[in-house]
């Protein structure tokens, strides 16, 4: 497993609220996960 280390960001309202709804859809089991998900993939292009 990666080591992890919290951080904070900040990001608009509204790209809080479609994380959660990503993750209510299940595409991510949480927010963390789902950021991750989201930087490996912007890392990747």
């Amino acid at each position: 497993m990666d080591r992890l280390v919290r951080t904070t960001l900040s990001v608009p309202t509204e790209l809080l609220e479609a994380t959660d709804r990503a993750v209510q859809q299940g595409h991510a089991c949480s927010r963390n996960e789902f950021v991750a998900i989201a930087l490996r993939h912007e890392l990747a292009a």
